[in-house]
């Protein structure tokens, strides 16, 4: 009975995904909200691969993404989004690099 409950509400995600037409693909895709060159907002990250004043990389599903700057930090981190503060310069995604 339990399967069944969980099948019905994985057929009723993928019944209202289908119905908005969000491509499959963009499913668990990190977001990435720039604020000016201050900050960004990360959501659906999968964790820090390298972390330093004037460079942090972020694993993401598929890439890599890339912080160029000065004085950047982590303001904020939890499981789902990360906060970046700073001067940031460059923002990168480098595909195949993380999945």
């Amino acid at each position: 009975m339990k399967t069944d409950q969980k099948g019905g509400l994985i057929r009723r995600f993928r019944e209202a995904v289908e119905s908005l037409e969000i491509p499959e693909e963009l499913l668990g895709q990190p977001t990435v909200t720039l604020e000016g060159d201050k900050s960004a907002w990360i959501e659906g990250h999968r964790g820090i691969v390298r972390y330093e004043d004037d460079r942090i990389e972020i694993a993401a599903k598929g890439c890599l993404i890339r912080f160029c700057g000065k004085e950047l930090r982590l303001a904020v981190m939890d499981r789902d989004d990360i906060r970046i503060v700073g001067r940031l310069s460059s923002v990168e995604y480098m595909r195949g690099e993380r999945k």
